[in-house]
């Protein structure tokens, strides 16, 4: 038979053992629970990604100027050639 010193230090383990199993058991969740944020962050950011959004070509110069400035968007203009 235990003395009861000893049946307090097996006390004291079982129930360190069991707050560490709680904690690693939460921990896991918490980071599925991150995990889950974070893919539905990048799911939302991917609707309204620049691949969903149109671009409206023009051919003219002083007209794409105009909509760019009146817009405060940047200009990209494409010089192509097949000599």
């Amino acid at each position: 038979m235990m003395n009861t010193s000893a049946m307090k230090g097996v006390k004291t383990s079982l129930v360190f053992i069991l707050i560490a199993g709680c904690l690693v058991f939460s921990g896991c969740t918490a980071l599925e629970k991150a995990q889950q944020r974070r893919e539905a962050r990048l799911a939302k950011k991917r609707e309204g990604s620049v691949s969903s959004v149109s671009i409206e070509w023009t051919k003219s110069i002083s007209e794409g100027m105009k909509a760019a400035s009146l817009a405060s968007k940047p200009v990209m203009m494409d010089f192509y050639t097949d000599w």
